[in-house]
């Protein structure tokens, strides 16, 4: 059941034996629940599920077993309140993880005071804080550079918007949801025309500005919940849920006009070819993106600068 469980029993099964046999009921039986609703969740989570008792309600009686810890030992519990404190941090919200901490926090400190005295009390309650201040921030640390590692996992560096690698998730999510519950799902496969003359005449560098200036215009006429990636260098590709294919293709015939509209720092017009596809029940995802790349070749065929709806939407 994992290294955790497993060490869980051998530190913790003696333990409650032992303070069993000396007559300390309450700690016993507020440990052994701990042990076994760590148990649960572990089981739960090791079966891919969500855990079956959330973890504020575990630490809540970890806490018990501290204050009966406190009560039946004395002041040796002081000992365990760093690691208690440091477990808290990394299994509950921040402001609910403060709130047991303080909790571990009170009891300690009056038992140090009416034991050794006000000033030692104020200096274990200084370690202390001065423990919650250290794993806080270690831990808002560590957060920020997850979340800048997964920015630069699944977005795209220059223009934002997510990389091929995240389309592939979302995009069998989408066909996932799709299998479910039958709500229509378009695709809108977009190409900048003629972006290799633009990047050869005016340089690579205009080239980007116009990347990140073309996805602005789109970002700015879509809605939230639309998905926006970046699948090769001038080539993108939208998701839109709960959309039909008509509208899904008068948004696309929308952004084709707004971005010959706008200004780009070149002196040439920039234009976008788009091909739009409404996922079929008898359609795999490789067909869905196949169908509105042939609808991006229709465009193109026929003269660029539009949008085209794949054929089998066609009535």
């Amino acid at each position: 059941m994992g290294p955790v469980v497993l060490a869980e029993l051998i530190v913790i099964v003696p333990f409650v034996v032992l303070h069993l046999m000396a007559g300390n009921y309450a700690l016993s039986a507020s440990v052994s629940l701990f042990l076994m609703l760590s148990i649960v969740d572990a089981w739960t989570v090791l079966q891919d599920r969500p855990v079956l008792v959330p973890y504020p309600y575990v630490i809540l009686v970890l806490t018990l077993a501290f204050f009966c810890a406190t009560k039946a030992v004395g002041l040796a519990t002081v000992l365990w309140s760093y690691p208690a404190i440091i477990a808290f941090y990394f299994v509950l919200p921040r402001k609910t993880a403060h709130i047991f901490a303080v909790l571990i926090l009170l009891p300690t400190t009056m038992l140090i005071a009416a034991e050794m005295g006000f000033t030692f009390a104020v200096r274990v309650f200084a370690s202390q804080l001065f423990t919650i201040y250290i794993i806080s921030n270690i831990l808002q640390v560590t957060f920020e550079l997850q979340k800048k590692l997964l920015q630069q996992v699944i977005r795209d560096p220059l223009t934002g918007v997510f990389n091929r690698r995240q389309m592939d998730i979302v995009l069998k999510e989408a066909y996932l949801r799709f299998q479910r519950k039958q709500d229509p799902v378009c695709l809108l496969v977009i190409d900048i025309d003629e972006f290799k003359y633009i990047n050869d005449h005016f340089g690579h560098a205009a080239g980007d500005e116009i990347l990140i200036q073309f996805v602005a215009t789109v970002e700015a006429h879509t809605r939230e919940i639309d998905y926006f990636f970046r699948t090769g260098g001038d080539e993108f590709l939208l998701l839109f849920f709960n959309t039909e294919a008509n509208v899904a293709l008068a948004v696309a015939q929308a952004l084709s006009a707004r971005i010959a509209a706008a200004t780009f720092p070149i002196d040439s017009a920039v234009t976008v070819s788009i091909g739009v596809n409404k996922l079929q029940s008898d359609e795999s995802i490789v067909d869905w993106i196949r169908g509105a790349d042939e609808a991006l070749y229709e465009a193109k065929q026929a003269g660029r600068n539009q949008a085209c709806l794949h054929h089998a939407e066609i009535s």
